[in-house]
């Protein structure tokens, strides 16, 4: 995939907005791609700028990872196995990443016993590292 220009000079705006923020960047990238005020918005998930198209994904499928709800509530709704990625952002150092996604039943390979754990539920593999005191 390459780059086009329009693009590039969108990601410079989004950097140079962001810079000017005291809010995360996230914000930054809907003002530039959508306005400030939503002018720039096509309907619910669609956003062109004069020079670029944004598509908003479905946040039922790509979760954020700053709502907490998603990683303590709903992790075992049936919204859950629908979910094709899970950001494990909002959290910092990796400590504290692992130990959120092995809580959540997301962790595919267990690095003491070197196995893949695909053929496990969720629900198994939470209590794979609860059991030995991981989490």
């Amino acid at each position: 995939m390459t780059s086009t220009e329009s693009n590039a000079r969108a990601l410079a705006r989004i950097i140079e907005h962001g810079a000017q923020s005291t809010l995360s960047e996230q914000p930054s990238f809907y003002d530039v791609l959508c306005g400030e005020r939503g002018e720039f918005r096509l309907d619910h998930k669609t956003c062109f700028n004069g020079q670029v198209y944004a598509h908003f994904l479905d946040p039922n499928k790509y979760w954020n990872g700053a709502n907490w709800t998603l990683w303590t509530q709903r992790i075992d709704d049936a919204a859950a196995e629908n979910a094709s990625i899970l950001h494990n952002n909002w959290v910092v150092g990796l400590p504290a990443k692992t130990q959120r996604i092995q809580k959540a039943g997301l962790v595919y390979f267990d690095p003491k016993f070197e196995i893949c754990l695909y053929n496990y539920s969720r629900q198994e593999r939470r209590m794979l590292f609860q059991m030995r005191g991981e989490i």
